[in-house]
């Protein structure tokens, strides 16, 4: 029985035939310090970071590693991701990902900064893909050793998740103030870590190990999905397979397997348990987009509105239709026009009537998005806030988080600066073809007319709607919730708030005595 067989019948909860011996990690001077035992000073480099090794230098590092490992005849061996790290100064290093880390005589460099400081930077951020020359180490592991067993060390999802937000603290907080952010930035990294187990194992790895006590996902035989992930370093909400139900699997030491590869371990004693619960995670507001249809084929091209107020939405259709997605799928049997609530403030500060527009709310093609369209569109050249309210996903569970959107329609604005003037005419010319590209987005905004291309009758448009500003409109010049609302406030003029005729917002909810009321 060779190490490799030892080590995987172990890691099997079989018995081997002697007890087999694998370390998990080296640093640089341990390396080194051992492998001078068996081979002479001048084949091993001087202690230092390995990042700060000439190529030469880290070549040696790796054959002192390989010489001990050799004459020591342990059973196994680890090999770690070579992803190049820069030193910033004395103190300061920054790897591959744009972590910076602080160095340390005592132990491993701890994060002091990440690249993701809030949801903005997470929606820019591409993690790094990893590259052919970051498994040099376990290709030359793998190839020297073929009789021992090959350990991949990577970070786990918890862990890189917080080395992004820059400290574990920031990561902790956001499972309370900004679940959102903490939810989105898990499935990018559970993602991201999913490739590299997938790589280490087509590389000939025989198990995986983890930095930090972690959880990761046990994809098993099951057509798993990640749609909501729960992170408190005990357990993660797998799927939603059963209405109100989330499946789930509890780990001290996890305990998954990888598409058919095989089972890995993370060490220590793993046990595991699985089952059902009341499905108790609210559902979440991914994204607002307003949409328009475009003529010659195009079809229906969405504008997403960013959660920060600067939106308009310059297309002929104005808007009329909006398009939420959701971080689940949503109960349609919770949709109605009462869900969504709708202020406005026109160019003069005043409120806009919006007694004359019928809304009407329906489920989307897919299970998560919910679909708002006003009949005729809000009115143009006003400023809005739309509020998302008591929408249950099929376990019941109301939206929460942010669940409002402020935006302006304004048509001719091409630019997006909430201004209607010789800019956006050099937008539209600088745009000009014959079929618009859905996904350009400057030229979906200069086909002001919706034809599907952008030409003369597009600048005549924004010519005839030239000289409108709405920079200077505030929805702080009026109270937020017209005719009381959850405020209580009343609209100026609205002597009666069961009369719908004077009512200046959207979706009516009953009084106690049954009247319709805002």
């Amino acid at each position: 029985m060779n190490g490799r067989e030892r080590i995987l019948i172990a890691l099997e909860r079989g018995q081997p035939d002697i007890v087999p011996v694998w370390e998990m990690a080296y640093n640089e001077p341990s390396i080194i310090g051992i492998a001078r035992y068996f081979a002479d000073a001048d084949e091993l480099p001087e202690p230092k970071l390995v990042m700060d090794m000439t190529d030469e230098e880290r070549f040696k590092l790796l054959g002192g590693l390989i010489t001990f490992v050799r004459e020591l005849d342990l059973e196994g061996v680890t090999a770690i991701s070579l992803a190049p790290r820069e030193r910033l100064d004395h103190d300061h290093i920054r790897d591959a990902l744009g972590v910076v880390y602080h160095l340390s005589q005592f132990g491993e460099p701890y994060p002091v900064n990440g690249p993701i400081h809030d949801a903005a930077d997470l929606k820019s951020f591409r993690m790094r893909p990893p590259e052919e020359a970051d498994f040099l180490m376990l290709d030359v592991l793998r190839s020297t050793f073929p009789e021992k067993s090959i350990a991949y060390h990577m970070p786990g999802t918890f862990k890189l998740s917080w080395t992004l937000r820059g400290a574990m603290e920031k990561l902790l907080m956001d499972y309370i103030l900004n679940p959102d952010l903490s939810h989105d930035l898990a499935r990018m990294v559970t993602d991201y870590c999913f490739g590299l187990i997938e790589t280490a194992f087509a590389k000939g790895a025989d198990f995986i190990a983890l930095e930090g006590d972690l959880v990761l996902f046990h994809k098993g035989d099951g057509p798993w999905s990640y749609q909501d992930i729960q992170t408190d370093a005990r357990m993660v909400y797998v799927t939603r397979e059963v209405p109100g139900e989330v499946s789930y699997l509890v780990t001290d030491a996890t305990t998954l397997s990888v598409q058919g590869m095989g089972e890995v371990f993370h060490a220590d004693d793993p046990t595991t348990a699985s089952g059902t619960v009341a499905d108790q995670i609210s559902p979440t507001i991914l994204s607002l987009s307003s949409a328009g249809v475009h003529d010659r084929g195009v079809g229906e091209v969405l504008l997403e509105i960013p959660d920060d107020g600067t939106f308009s939405e310059p297309r002929s259709t104005g808007v009329s239709k909006l398009v939420l997605e959701f971080s689940e799928p949503i109960d349609p049997l919770s949709l109605s026009s009462a869900i969504v609530e709708v202020v406005g403030v026109d160019a003069n500060s005043g409120t806009v009537a919006l007694n004359g527009v019928s809304t009407t709310v329906s489920a989307g093609a897919d299970p998560a998005s919910v679909a708002i369209e006003f009949n005729p569109p809000l009115p143009d050249f006003a400023r809005y806030t739309v509020r998302i309210l008591a929408v249950t996903d099929l376990g019941g569970n109301e939206v929460s988080g942010d669940a409002d959107r402020i935006f302006t329609a304004l048509e001719g604005d091409a630019t997006g600066d909430l201004r209607t003037n010789a800019t956006d005419l050099s937008r539209v010319r600088a745009n000009r073809t014959d079929l618009i590209d859905p996904s350009a987005i400057d030229e979906v905004r200069s086909d002001v007319t919706c034809d599907g291309r952008v030409n003369a009758t597009d600048l005549s448009r924004v010519r005839a709607r030239r000289g409108k500003d709405a920079t200077g409109i505030s929805l702080h010049h009026a109270p937020p919730w017209p005719c009381g609302g959850r405020r209580g406030w009343r609209s100026p003029g609205s002597t009666d708030r069961t009369n719908r005729t004077h009512c200046n917002c959207l979706s009516p909810r009953p009084t106690v005595d049954g009247s319709p009321s805002c």
